[in-house]
């Protein structure tokens, strides 16, 4: 009499088999996770630099209408303009339909720094 340990009508997978599959998969996840990282930090800073454009276009469109020199200007993060020898005035809604926020921190706007640079909120 012999016996068998297992039928060989049975079908499934094999313990390494499936560790295989694994492996795979876990090297695939290692490889786009870095890629998908990399692309999304690509995105927001082209996404900032656009909002920068789109401010600094709206403040020269408000110059254009506002006597003044560009150097001389302040903006505030609720987009407030103002400066020296420049009316007061507000770029939202006239020349922007709202104030930008940046897309590494959506709480934060973008202000007129003393070198007369758009730059984010600190």
């Amino acid at each position: 009499m012999s016996y068998t340990w297992f039928k060989t009508s049975e079908k499934g997978f094999t313990l390494a088999e499936v560790l295989v599959v694994v492996l795979i998969i876990g090297i695939l996840v290692g490889i786009a996770v870095p890629v998908y990282r990399n692309v999304s930090g690509c995105s927001q800073e082209k996404a900032e630099l656009a909002n920068i454009n789109s401010i600094e276009r709206a403040i020269q469109a408000y110059l254009s209408q506002n006597p003044g020199k560009y150097s001389e200007l302040t903006l505030k993060a609720d987009g407030t303009i103002g400066g020296i020898n420049i009316r007061a005035g507000n770029l939202v809604p006239d020349y922007l339909k709202e104030m930008p926020k940046s897309p590494f921190n959506n709480t934060k706007s973008y202000i007129k720094d003393p070198g007369g640079n758009v730059v984010r909120e600190p």
